[in-house]
């Protein structure tokens, strides 16, 4: 708690808007942080999918990290190229998700990344193998060059074991399994895969507790990368084209499209650049533009996050024998007949739910089917909406929204708002015709919004999202946003479930937030693949001990 009070009170004397050089010793002086991930399987075929759950723990006390709310994961290739990467929000220090193998990757070895922007600054990073085979391929690699160098991993390093039992070790297809818990593990995260058991010359994966022992400071100096303790730190920069310009104190506006509550300020340092520090976005493109009467005179770019500095070595490569050659056959003809029935066993998205932008019960919504239509906006709101007036100073309108005492001093500017974009010269929503708006909801107190204050605020939604705002006033940027949320499809046979459908799930159960029943139990059920499964539950109880159960049964 020390160590985390001081590191606040060293972010809030940090200039945000610039990167900094310290040694290693300040750095030692702050909290830090690495990431464990527990996923389902290290040996895939493409049409496959890979599932995991990324825990933060603290570096020194092992416990969950409260520091970093985005983590990264991504999937590296044997030149140190990242092939897949996804974002994920981090909530009580854990995240969780899902990526389908595709069929454009070759067969080979890959690298399994995880990191913070935190844990960048010390170029740590949660690595593993995975070993991808395309099955589409037109020869399947046979070199006898590339052996796989087998590493067993001690059953030491596997504890807890009796707080796990299972009702029988032997099942039949479609049998129900039941896994019974000790009540230490009530309280507490943790994350269950049992799949299909791998050949034994598939490598073992990293346990948390060998991760642990490669956990190890970095005594060089480091480049200091700003952690994302709200959410993502998206970071940009602005250029002047007119040398007379400066680019210091300008302030700009991010923006989304039909998200009426995602109207985030940021201003720019001496040298331009500028940060948005969002939370819970939940889209790929956002809208950003200088709010400065001279914003032509500009231009905005982002700045990309900089590459992992490490490159990967030491890949290990797989021999296919005649065995895993049929193992592979095998499977792959299990995930194309699973893929065919997706449909009726696909996974829910949560339902992401958008705050409201004020109280619900200071503002007004119109519906402008019910007035008479007007050809033009201008119109619309000097005939329809009587708590708005316009207001023109130097060929430029203003739309002010009058306070609750009708006062029309126009000394405050309003806030508007139109199909989620934040329109600072409203001139560019006069454009907009008029009979393609379908709402218009007005919120007349003042409105505190970053530094800026606003007298009221109108929000427009256009029946099919038609606004487009003006490309000379603002620039669109495509970001990587967080996976979504989901409820995972668990297949049950219990009385009165659809039977007649083939079920060859090798991949029987995966659930990366483990919810004990009162008498702590979960139950699953096995599919119509036979042989022998593995069961993994991977976490971390209350009090910081980590917790890894390995168990198997087989399917006859």
């Amino acid at each position: 708690m020390k160590k985390l009070t001081l590191f606040l009170t060293f972010l809030s004397y940090i200039n945000l808007n610039s990167q900094l050089s310290i040694s290693k010793e300040s750095f030692n002086d702050l909290p830090q942080e690495y990431l464990f991930v527990h996923y389902n399987n290290n040996f895939l075929l493409t049409g496959e999918k890979l599932y995991y759950k990324i825990y933060c723990l603290e570096k020194e006390q092992k416990k969950l990290s409260k520091a970093s709310k985005i983590a990264y994961l991504e999937l590296v290739n044997s030149q140190s190229k990242s092939v897949l990467k996804h974002k994920v929000n981090l909530s009580e220090s854990v995240g969780y998700g899902d990526f389908y193998i595709g069929t454009k990757l070759n067969t080979g070895t890959y690298k399994l990344i995880a990191y913070t922007q935190w844990m960048k600054n010390d170029q740590l990073f949660f690595e593993d193998e995975i070993y991808i085979v395309n099955p589409f391929e037109t020869a399947l690699i046979k070199d006898e060059n590339k052996e796989v160098v087998i590493t067993t991993q001690s059953k030491s390093n596997i504890i807890n074991n009796d707080l796990l039992r299972i009702n029988k070790k032997s099942y039949s297809k479609r049998d129900k399994v039941e896994l019974m818990f000790d009540k230490l593990l009530m309280n507490g995260s943790y994350s269950v895969s049992v799949t299909q058991k791998n050949n034994d010359d598939i490598p073992l994966k990293l346990t948390q507790f060998e991760f642990d022992k490669k956990v190890k400071d970095n005594s060089s100096k480091i480049k200091f990368y700003l952690p994302e303790l709200r959410g993502s730190l998206i970071k940009g920069k602005l250029v002047s084209k007119n040398p007379t310009h400066k680019v210091a104190n300008i302030k700009l506006a991010l923006s989304v499209k039909d998200d009426n509550t995602f109207v985030k300020t940021a201003i720019t340092n001496e040298e331009g650049i500028f940060y948005f520090n969002v939370k819970n976005i939940n889209t790929s493109t956002i809208n950003l533009q200088v709010l400065n009467s001279n914003r032509e005179v500009y231009e905005i770019s982002l700045v990309n996050e900089e590459a992992i500095g490490d490159k990967f070595s030491n890949f290990k490569y797989l021999k296919l024998n005649e065995e895993l050659i049929e193992s592979i056959k095998n499977r792959s003809k299990y995930f194309q007949i699973e893929n065919a029935y997706q449909v009726v066993k696909k996974d829910s998205i949560i339902k992401f739910k958008i705050p409201s932008l004020f109280f619900e019960d200071q503002k007004t919504i119109i519906k402008l089917d019910d007035y008479k239509r007007f050809p033009t906006v201008k119109e619309t709101i000097i005939e329809v909406l009587e708590n708005v007036y316009l207001n023109k100073k130097r060929g430029q309108y203003y739309i002010h929204v009058r306070d609750q005492n009708l006062d029309t001093n126009a000394s405050l500017p309003s806030l508007l708002i139109v199909d989620g974009y934040m329109v600072y010269n409203h001139n560019d929503f006069f454009e907009l015709k008029a009979h393609k708006i379908n709402t218009v909801t007005i919120y007349r107190n003042k409105y505190v919004y970053g530094s800026e204050v606003y007298q009221g605020v109108m929000v427009v939604k256009t029946f099919e999202d038609e606004f487009k705002p003006n490309e000379i006033h603002s620039k669109e940027f495509e970001i990587l946003k967080p996976e979504p949320q989901k409820e995972y499809f668990f297949q049950s046979y219990q009385k009165g479930s659809i039977k007649r459908i083939p079920d060859f799930r090798t991949q029987l159960y995966w659930n990366p937030n483990l919810t004990l029943s009162d008498d702590n139990t979960v139950s699953f059920y096995t599919s119509d693949v036979s042989g022998d499964f593995e069961i993994e539950i991977t976490g971390i109880t209350q009090e910081g001990k980590p917790i890894s159960i390995k168990n198997q049964f087989s399917v006859k």
